[in-house]
């Protein structure tokens, strides 16, 4: 099992931030924008707690890598 959750680097300053960095507009950017929103607003997960959502479902935790920029994604897997 793999998930690709935002991790705690993501935040609308440093989308924000990003996005002029890297000369994102329009969709990329409100998209981008929107997700560190939505990350803020809900949950952000951190490698520990990535270990924890897969042990209280009975999974194996794997490993888990920063992905998407400067880190904003979680990539975690594991196994049944």
């Amino acid at each position: 099992m793999a998930v690709l959750n935002p991790s705690e680097n993501l935040n609308i300053k440093a989308a924000g931030i990003f996005a002029v960095e890297r000369g994102l507009d329009g969709v990329a950017k409100d998209t981008l924008l929107n997700w560190a929103r939505r990350a803020e607003e809900n949950h952000r997960w951190t490698e520990d707690g990535t270990q924890a959502l897969f042990t209280n479902a009975g999974l194996r935790y794997m490993a888990s890598s920063l992905k998407i920029g400067p880190g904003f994604g979680r990539f975690s897997w594991g196994a049944a």
